[in-house]
């Protein structure tokens, strides 16, 4: 009798054994599934961070406004996870119901108190906050699940290793991106180099040094092919990658003086050469910023300082007169200054000279977008070196004996010096690097390059310093890359 009112009791306890077991399974299964989902969301909130500081320092030019929250909104967005009072206008979920969705852009950071960066400009904070609903938990009255992922970006991470400083545009069936003969030591390591063209190292003691290197061309062969460095441990090339656009094609299409600015003759100071303009300029002075137009300007030894302002060469296209001609041993000099070349002009500087050239970095207006800038050449400009000679950038020395812009002699040769303090842009020319100088001092220093192609020739030390300190404009996010720090 005990036994039979005993019997039965296996069942109550395997039904109660079920459902905690049912529970634990449910825990389980659930929180993979919210483990995943978070996974997802993290993915947007780096994506919208990262939108969001490239914005910042293009659109924003480093000052915050309401298009970088924007733009960071529609990255999440197109990761998945909308924010549901910007992208939902009818049938919302609620706040605290499954299918909510809240995403967060602060700039400066302010979501936790603890943060290095709070209260800083140059950083975008995303917060992505969702509801998301629970299965096998029901059982146990949990319904669902708030998910929060955070991440924080930035577009200047007070280095330059996170910024390109070296781009060839040209293609790899046609060009040899990145040109070496002689004895040359290339220094890069504090940013990258992008070459679209066929990286062609012939020269007989030719070093390079950097730790980003992507060619677009097949691997290369030859004396220096395997000379690459980073910082003292060798680096192998990053070969056939994909082609890499223009970055700086959204400004191609005007000049200074298009933005705005209308030319009045009557403002030229008395003496034009005292701006280190050729007699006769044209100025412009509109809100304080000097635009210097002059046909040809040749210097030939002595000491020349320009003003700061920026200086159209319009003109020249000659070996005899390429627009900027310096020769001799001169020492140029200039702070605040940018040279834009139209028509046929370019930049020839051969010889001994040093040159200390420094970019603006406070234009203001809509020449704003030109701080960082130190050289421009207008990509319909006709001197564009030896582009004809397709596969040899380097043919016959001094781009071929065909015009086109040369940068040389001892540049940047004393310690005092800063060389080409500011982007070097000749997106349909070979750029020609040449000299004798060797050291991490003495040698030929430039912040950034966009060419079709570069050559090198000679025995000298040519060392990419980045665009640290150039100013903010829409360079900040196309040579320098946003980068997530949390």
């Amino acid at each position: 009798m005990k036994r039979r009112r005993e019997a039965g009791q296996s069942i109550i306890f395997t039904a109660i054994a079920l459902v905690v077991l049912l529970g634990f399974m449910g825990f389980a299964i659930d929180m993979g599934v919210l483990r995943y989902e978070r996974r997802l969301q993290q993915t947007a909130a780096d994506a919208a961070a990262i939108a969001g500081a490239n914005d910042l320092a293009d659109q924003c030019l480093g000052t915050p406004c309401g298009s970088v929250s924007t733009a960071a909104q529609n990255a999440s967005n197109a990761n998945g996870f909308g924010d549901t009072g910007t992208f939902c206008s009818t049938g919302c979920p609620s706040s605290g119901s499954a299918g909510f969705v809240s995403v967060a852009v602060n700039n400066p950071p302010s979501y936790w108190s603890a943060d290095p960066h709070l209260g800083d400009n140059k950083y975008v904070e995303v917060v992505v906050t969702a509801v998301h609903p629970t299965y096998f938990m029901n059982i146990l009255k949990i319904n669902s699940e708030t998910v929060v992922a955070r991440a924080e970006a930035t577009w200047d991470s007070g280095a330059n290793n996170n910024s390109n400083c070296i781009v060839t545009l040209g293609n790899p069936s046609n060009e040899i991106g990145v040109d070496v003969q002689g004895s040359i030591t290339l220094n890069a390591t504090q940013c990258g180099i992008v070459d679209n063209g066929n990286f062609s190292p012939t020269g007989n003691g030719f070093t390079l040094n950097t730790c980003s290197f992507n060619v677009s061309g097949p691997p290369a062969t030859g004396p220096g092919a395997n000379d690459v460095s980073c910082n003292g441990n060798t680096l192998t090339p990053s070969y056939n990658m994909p082609t890499a656009g223009d970055p700086l094609f959204f400004l191609n299409s005007q000049t200074p003086c298009d933005l705005g600015y209308t030319c009045n003759p009557a403002s030229s100071p008395a003496s034009p050469n005292t701006s280190g303009c050729a007699v006769g300029a044209t100025y412009c002075c509109p809100g304080g910023a000097t635009v210097c137009s002059f046909q040809s300007v040749s210097i030939n030894g002595g000491s020349v300082t320009f003003a700061p302002g920026v200086y159209i060469v319009d003109g020249g296209g000659t070996v005899s007169n390429p627009g900027f001609n310096c020769t001799g041993s001169p020492n140029i000099a200039g702070s605040g200054v940018m040279f834009f070349f139209t028509g046929a002009a370019t930049i020839t500087c051969t010889g001994d000279g040093v040159m200390d050239l420094t970019a603006p970095s406070s234009l203001t207006g809509s020449l704003k977008s030109y701080n960082g800038i130190l050289m421009w050449q207008d990509p319909s400009d006709t001197s564009n070196g030896n582009l004809t000679a397709k596969g040899n950038s380097c043919a016959g020395g001094k781009g071929g004996n065909a015009l086109g812009p040369s940068l040389g002699g001892n540049s940047g040769g004393n310690a005092s010096s800063n060389g080409f303090n500011g982007i070097l842009y000749f997106p349909s020319a070979q750029l020609w690097f040449f000299g004798n100088t060797h050291g991490s001092v003495n040698g030929l220093k430039v912040a950034a390059l966009v060419s079709d192609s570069m050559c090198m020739t000679g025995n000298a030390d040519v060392n990419f310093i980045g665009t640290s300190g150039l100013g903010v404009g829409p360079l900040l996010s196309t040579l320098s890359n946003a980068v997530l720090v949390e």
